[in-house]
């Protein structure tokens, strides 16, 4: 049974809005053979059970080429927009506090300041 255009874009959209919320919540990226099983899971109780996910796959994959396949100038663009998020430099900032005073690297004084302890080597 060969699947409609409107089934194959209906799955087209849903994969690749699935795709889009991974990206944004930095979930490791997918290797083909995980899409292969995704699809198949898609397949599974529709009207085009029949079809070989992997053809599918390779549908959805080739009508989204630039949005699946990208460049290592995107990929970097795309972590440094996940790294430097408001939350992931509050957590990082939070976590050097607390390193700082623990091991003695600062001081915390009134007023919620921190004295940052300057060691100077002479050679």
């Amino acid at each position: 049974m060969a699947v409609s255009e409107e089934h194959l874009k209906a799955k087209n959209n849903g994969i690749r809005g699935w795709v889009t919320i991974g990206q944004m919540n930095g979930d490791p990226e997918k290797k083909s053979s995980d899409m292969v099983n995704i699809a198949a899971k898609l397949l599974k109780d529709s009207v085009a059970s029949d079809v070989c996910p992997k053809w599918m796959w390779s549908k959805i994959k080739a009508q989204n080429s630039a949005f699946f396949d990208l460049s290592k100038e995107q990929m970097v663009e795309l972590r440094r927009q996940q790294w430097t998020s408001y939350t992931t430099l509050k957590d990082w900032f939070v976590a050097f506090h607390a390193f700082c005073l623990e091991f003695g690297f600062a001081t915390e004084v009134k007023f919620c300041f921190i004295l940052f302890i300057v060691i100077l080597s002479i050679y």
